[in-house]
């Protein structure tokens, strides 16, 4: 891709950024990662709106309250988002930037790939189902974040997190234990 392809599309972001009333992003950033947080904030925009449908979320609910309310949010995002599938956020242009953070964010703290990916392997549940998009995400299979893969990865807003599930990257709506996107082979150094 030429720089004078990407002039438009840095320009066409920031006049959709404009136009939706959002701040303006870095224009220093790379147009992958620019178009990645325009998806992010597209995703939130409907979980927000979803989330004001339904009823109100309690914190102090019983159990299966809280289960209930995240079944009700996790069912009305599936419907919302019924041909999602993977690839969508974690595009082709953003996986390469961030296959090549999570690399460099272990290579400059001293960590092999297969240490990570195996550490990850050692706290999930075998047995557990595959996240698949769409699809609850399987908590056995998945495992804390490293903090230097955290801090390499673009910043996410509280309703999503990332995870990992041996060598793949998960996007994980936390209210409705859903599963966003997956980034294969994240963890290919």
């Amino acid at each position: 891709m030429t720089a004078r392809m990407l002039v438009p599309t840095s320009i066409g972001l920031l006049l959709a950024f404009a136009l939706i009333g959002q701040a303006a992003p870095d224009p220093e950033q790379p147009v992958s990662l620019l178009q990645f947080e325009a998806s992010i904030r597209q995703y939130v925009q409907l979980h927000r709106r979803i989330e004001q449908q339904l009823p109100p979320f309690r914190a102090h609910s019983d159990a299966q309250d809280i289960i209930e309310s995240s079944h009700a949010m996790a069912a009305a995002l599936r419907t919302a988002r019924a041909n999602a599938r993977e690839g969508e956020i974690f595009t082709r242009e953003v996986a390469a930037l961030l296959r090549t953070r999570v690399c460099d964010a272990l290579a400059a703290r001293g960590f092999v790939p297969e240490q990570m990916v195996a550490s990850t392997l050692d706290e999930a549940d075998e047995n557990a189902a595959l996240p698949v998009v769409n699809g609850r995400f399987p908590l056995r299979r998945g495992a804390a974040m490293w903090p230097c893969i955290l801090d390499a990865l673009p910043g996410l807003p509280h309703e999503l997190q990332y995870r990992f599930v041996g060598h793949d990257l998960v996007l994980v709506d936390t209210h409705a234990n859903l599963v966003v996107d997956i980034l294969r082979n994240a963890v290919r150094c």
